[in-house]
């Protein structure tokens, strides 16, 4: 769950190198955002150091994607083109580190096929297009915010499938989340709006 703060990390980032504005109603959409996420997580006793340091690093390298997917030439190219090069590299870098830890085992059965095939089209290469397409439309900062319903979902899947408990805390995480997308959206449509308004008088 900590690797969903990253919106916070897209935000921040996007203001000290990129001189983005955030305004308040941003700042306190991203406030909110993490406050959600940290609520979902609940108290989990004894944090691992470890652990945390590595799921808030994961935070942050994934905000430089999304940004980069925005500020550098890759916005350049399509979002099918991008996806195909990063699955590429991923897979090629992950085989390579794959060597020096438990090997290359290679799968047997039709069943596995099928799961690989499953995870690889559905779960990997659609969202990543429709992220890398969202952030070229949106912007890194709104796509990401929209982005955080993806801890809801699977909040919701585990409840329904697999008898999760839904606690009294996820539940308000739930909802801070949610309001956070909110605000985002209210931020971004007030942008417009001003801009629109300069426009004319220009």
């Amino acid at each position: 769950m900590l690797h969903f703060t990253y919106p916070a990390a897209v935000t921040a980032i996007s203001f000290l190198f990129f001189k983005t504005k955030i305004g308040v109603f941003k700042g306190l959409s991203a406030i909110i955002a993490v406050t959600g996420i940290l609520l979902l997580i609940g108290n989990k006793g004894e944090m691992n150091i470890l652990g945390l340091l590595l799921a808030l690093g994961s935070a942050i390298t994934y905000s430089l994607y999304v940004i980069g997917n925005k500020r550098t030439s890759i916005a350049e190219v399509s979002p099918f083109v991008s996806v195909v090069y990063m699955n590429l590299f991923s897979s090629l870098s992950i085989g390579f580190l794959s060597v020096f830890d438990s090997g290359i085992h290679l799968i047997n059965g039709i069943n596995q096929w099928g799961a690989v095939l499953f995870i690889s089209v559905i779960c990997t290469v659609i969202p990543c297009t429709m992220l890398t397409k969202g952030i070229r439309c949106l912007g890194p900062e709104m796509a990401s915010m929209f982005n955080m319903t993806e801890p809801l979902v699977c909040l919701m899947v585990s409840v329904l499938f697999l008898n999760e408990e839904l606690k009294l805390h996820s539940i308000c995480g739930c909802l801070l989340v949610l309001l956070s997308i909110f605000v985002s959206l209210i931020s971004n449509l007030r942008g417009k709006e001003n801009r629109e308004k300069i426009r004319i008088r220009s």
